[in-house]
């Protein structure tokens, strides 16, 4: 929006002149909307946005593609948008369960501002065309309902569909698949003892500790309590058992001080496998490794089982 405003100079007798030319001011120009943004509407991933970088993103359940989304009713390579201009184009790269937009099925066609896409059979997105910072603002929504708010880690609603999405991956790829659940030590004499503040000070040390010790590509969640889950891709029940090891030394090296005490957290562990598991869903991988969590525990805590 521009306005005008009076530019007021001395006449040649030295008199202000209010009927002097004007000048343009720019103020307050909104932002524009030209970034393309994909949100799933339903199922587990209700809420997540994909973003689409200005060279264009493929669709689909590979693991190539710009934006995956592990579905069966999706093809590996499903479909692709690209940026022509300032349009945003869908294209249906040759998928079996086809591309709708607005209940029609496609196979090219210019998306609008709040247009519904379907892929596949149910996969249901919302086309938005949005600025810089309402990107990042559907970013830091999707993602603040994803974490623990006491200590920054993975929470439930992130461990579940973290879980759908790697048993789907290790079934496709033939690999395997490891669980660790952890359960911190007496940890209701910390809190009788010392107070529920320095137990949420406890369980942030334990939660910094993990997720310093895990690979990038592994998974730490709060499961609930003073209870924590890693989810570790392509690794073994006996690499499962190596790392809960290194995350049991971790934790037991590291000294917290609370009101000038030494305060030494441990923790018991157990792992599961998909490999080991004779029921390969996520609930079965959850029941065993809590199992053998509560086994590490009776056998006398600070151990993996």
């Amino acid at each position: 929006m521009k306005l005008s405003v009076p530019r007021f100079q001395p006449s040649e007798d030295g008199a202000d002149d209010a009927e002097s030319p004007t000048r343009p001011v720019e103020i307050g120009a909104p932002a524009a909307r030209d970034r393309g943004v994909l949100v799933e509407t339903t199922g587990l991933f209700a809420g997540r946005p994909h973003s689409i970088p200005r060279e264009g993103a493929t669709i689909g359940r590979s693991i190539d593609c710009t934006i995956r989304v592990d579905h069966e009713s999706l093809s590996r390579e499903h479909a692709r948008v690209v940026r022509l201009g300032q349009d945003y184009l869908l294209e249906d790269l040759g998928s079996l369960n086809g591309c709708f937009v607005a209940d029609n099925r496609v196979s090219r066609v210019a998306l609008r501002d709040g247009d519904r896409v379907r892929l596949g059979s149910s996969i249901d997105l919302r086309f938005h065309l949005v600025c810089n910072e309402e990107e990042r603002a559907i970013v830091r929504l999707y993602e603040a309902g994803l974490r623990d708010p006491l200590t920054g880690l993975a929470n439930r609603k992130q461990l579940d569909e973290t879980l759908r999405s790697e048993l789907s991956f290790a079934r496709r790829h033939d690999a395997d698949l490891a669980l660790i659940m952890s359960d911190v030590d007496r940890f209701k004499a910390v809190n009788d003892t010392y107070g529920h503040l320095v137990g949420d000070t406890v369980l942030r040390h334990v939660a910094q500790i993990f997720a310093a010790t895990v690979r990038t590509e592994d998974l730490v969640a709060r499961f609930g309590g003073e209870e924590f889950v890693v989810v570790a891709r392509s690794v073994s029940l006996r690499g499962g058992q190596q790392l809960a090891e290194r995350l049991r030394r971790a934790l037991e090296s590291s000294l917290l001080t609370v009101r000038g005490d030494s305060l030494q957290v441990t923790a018991s562990f157990g792992v599961s496998s998909l490999a080991t598991t004779p029921d390969p869903t996520h609930a079965a991988l959850l029941t065993s490794a809590d199992g053998r969590m509560y086994e590490a525990k009776s056998l006398g805590r600070n151990r993996v089982v």
